[in-house]
């Protein structure tokens, strides 16, 4: 070894260890840096794959359940009076959409952009869900007007579903085009 280039052979053997121990300390630290940046990296770009699996997949329930909800709301009108009202008849039967959607939606990943609009599309699903379910319940049981009374409460709570699908297809969109 060269004792002229750093004046290793000056130093006394104590203080030679504590420079190799300085020397891989620094190492260390670079290394572990390095693979925690790695590890922050592909976890990164996981996420990213999720978030555009999940979109992909989402796009198709989203507009079939949108189109179907549309349907239903310009076909909900069209109810006799007495008539026991049963959506599965409707062209709109935006019900048979539904379990995979609330499924597709229970297995979101974290989607920043548009997790309100989830949570809140999910929400207005279950509410208008529970709406037409008394009043069927309700005229099943006899009382016929039921529809009638509710009709224009359920249209609306519909088009919001219908309206919040659309703004959350408009939302994906471009993501979906980008992958």
């Amino acid at each position: 070894m060269d004792c002229e280039f750093i004046g290793w052979c000056a130093l006394t053997a104590s203080e030679q260890a504590a420079w190799v121990q300085a020397v891989g300390s620094v190492a260390a630290i670079a290394v572990t840096i390095s693979l925690y940046m790695s590890d922050r990296m592909d976890r990164k770009r996981a996420d990213k794959r999720a978030r555009a699996t999940f979109m992909v997949l989402l796009r198709p329930v989203l507009r079939r359940f949108e189109a179907k909800l549309r349907a239903f709301v310009l076909q909900s009108g069209d109810a006799e009076e007495g008539e026991v009202l049963d959506v599965t008849k409707l062209d709109g039967d935006y019900r048979s959409e539904v379990p995979a959607l609330l499924d597709l939606l229970r297995q979101a990943p974290a989607l920043p952009d548009l997790d309100d609009e989830l949570t809140t599309l999910a929400h207005e699903i279950e509410d208008l869900q529970a709406d037409e379910d008394l009043v069927q319940d309700l005229m099943v049981g006899g009382l016929h007007s039921a529809w009638i009374n509710n009709r224009a409460d359920i249209a609306r709570k519909a088009r919001l579903a219908q309206r919040r699908a659309e703004r959350i297809l408009q939302l994906v969109a471009p993501t979906v085009s980008e992958h």
